[in-house]
């Protein structure tokens, strides 16, 4: 085992010996050439190709202005989408603020109406007036507030003559139901 260790670390020296010397030779040949200078002006600014100039050179004052005018136009574009688009936003906000107040008036013009309508003795026609003006029975059950139980019945109490009668407003309501039924 010790013979295979040995061959091992002599193979190892003399190749790294090997491509010690071929890679000093490699190193020189990889460096860079030197720069060279061709045809350059030196005018203590900048190095100028010479020939190369074109006529009509841009001249770097006139480049920032027409830099500085650009920025400003640009500006002055978004400034004017932006306050136009600002000016329709708060168009819409004001039409739709109209249109709540709108749909509040009715809401309250139809709720006058339906708490009128339930004093009526035919309840039938007052059903059919309702769903006339678009009142649904969903709207009269939130106006009424018939979620509540003591909404819906006279008396809850067993000795009460009126244990178990509906509200004309809950009667209003099942009338104003099965009219909406037979309609559609």
């Amino acid at each position: 085992m010790r013979i295979h260790h040995a061959l091992l670390l002599v193979m190892l020296f003399l190749l790294a010996g090997s491509y010690s010397v071929s890679g000093t030779t490699k190193l020189a040949r990889l460096r860079a050439p030197k720069y060279q200078k061709l045809n350059s002006v030196n005018n203590n600014q900048q190095l100028v190709r010479a020939g190369t100039k074109t006529h009509g050179t841009i001249d770097r004052a006139d480049e920032e202005r027409r830099a500085l005018t650009d920025l400003r136009n640009k500006l002055v574009n978004k400034a004017s989408v932006w306050f136009t688009n600002r000016n329709i936003a708060a168009a819409e906000k004001a039409k739709f603020k109209a249109f709540i107040a709108a749909e509040k008036l009715k809401n309250r013009k139809l709720r006058k109406l339906a708490k009128a309508q339930v004093s009526s003795d035919d309840l039938d026609a007052a059903a059919q007036n309702l769903l006339k003006e678009g009142v649904t029975p969903d709207h009269l059950h939130i106006w009424f507030g018939l979620d509540k139980k003591t909404n819906q019945w006279m008396s809850k109490n067993p000795s009460s003559p009126l244990y178990y009668v509906p509200t004309p407003q809950y009667q209003l309501w099942e009338k104003l139901k099965e009219a909406t039924m037979r309609v559609s």
